[in-house]
């Protein structure tokens, strides 16, 4: 609704139909509309239902996420951005494993099990 409400308002210009304000360059109208843009997407990440566990990580949208040079380890960090690990809990929640117990015994086997209980050599 909002692209082609601005594309009748461009319709518009062009014809001479409205003016647009003198004051205002393209580079000026790209930055309000990208302005625009990143709060209302903010504000539906706020509000939405879904995506919680991305959103505990990354709240901020437009957020640049670095990915590690390693492989392996930045398909971990994108399973867990996705909170589709291999761990216990989700295969739990998946329904391809039979509890979500880690086998510590201790706590169900999350992320923030995993890393809570890391060594500070195991987390290099």
């Amino acid at each position: 609704m909002v692209d082609q409400l601005a594309r009748n308002l461009a319709h518009k210009i062009e014809a001479g139909e409205v003016s647009a304000p003198s004051n205002v360059t393209v580079d000026d109208a790209y930055k309000i509309a990208a302005d625009i843009s990143m709060k209302s997407w903010q504000r539906f990440w706020d509000n939405t239902g879904t995506g919680r566990q991305t959103y505990a990580l990354i709240p901020v949208v437009g957020t640049k996420v670095t990915f590690p040079n390693s492989r392996y380890s930045g398909i971990s960090y994108s399973r867990m951005l996705l909170h589709d690990t291999l761990l216990k809990y989700d295969g739990y929640r998946t329904g391809i494993s039979d509890t979500p117990q880690c086998e510590c015994g201790m706590a169900v086997e999350t992320t923030e099990h995993i890393v809570a209980s890391m060594t500070p050599k195991d987390k290099i």
